[in-house]
């Protein structure tokens, strides 16, 4: 078994309500040990 020090890896990420989108083709890699956070602003409707 190979041993990596990636916890979490996303490619191609992407989210959108309704009609309008608010992630487009996002890649992310966490590394293991390490805190990650994807924020963005509340739009209340």
């Amino acid at each position: 078994m190979i041993q990596t020090d990636t916890a979490i890896s996303v490619n191609g990420l992407e989210k959108s309500y309704k009609n309008l989108k608010v992630l487009k083709k996002v890649d992310f890699t966490v590394q293991k040990g390490s805190i990650f956070a994807l924020l963005g602003s509340v739009r209340l409707w």
